[in-house]
């Protein structure tokens, strides 16, 4: 279960910073146990926006370089997405 402190600071996520930022973020759940939120509508068929880049808002980079701390600190990941 998610405790009062997890979910205050999680309601910081949604600043103009974080829409500013590419709309992707991290938070450390608890100890071991991180959650990677992505930002999919990139890469939605129909977003004409993105369709020739191959790392928008280089959220890949960034999400290369999280995977690769979490797995030093042998931190589970969980991924969830809206769009496949």
């Amino acid at each position: 279960m998610v405790n009062v402190k997890t979910l205050l600071a999680m309601g910081r996520l949604f600043t103009p910073r974080f829409y500013l930022s590419g709309g992707f973020y991290t938070v450390l759940i608890k100890p071991g146990l991180r959650l990677i939120s992505l930002n999919t509508v990139y890469y939605y068929t129909n977003d004409k926006l993105t369709v020739n880049l191959t790392d928008p808002a280089d959220q890949f980079s960034w999400l290369d370089g999280l995977l690769t701390n979490a797995s030093s600190n042998n931190e589970k990941v969980h991924v969830p997405s809206k769009l496949p």
